[in-house]
């Protein structure tokens, strides 16, 4: 599915490290190099709603724990 731009990305993290990999990284300065009007701002604060859609377990497995009876 095709979405209109403007585009808004939202990270959970350390701000100064996030921040460190997007400049770095290669897209960023890639469409900054092209005059695509990208920014990071850092919040001090950031509300996410929680996901309603369904959950895809592709390559998940469950986890074996120790004294389980399985060897």
């Amino acid at each position: 599915t095709r979405l209109a731009p403007p585009y808004e990305i939202k990270a959970i993290g350390n701000p100064e490290v996030l921040s460190y990999h997007v400049e770095n990284g290669q897209s960023f300065p890639w469409l900054k190099s092209k005059d695509f009007p990208v920014k990071i701002s850092m919040e001090s604060s950031l509300h996410l709603p929680p996901y309603k859609g369904r959950y895809a377990f592709v390559y998940s497995q469950p986890v074996k724990q120790e004294g389980d009876g399985e060897q």
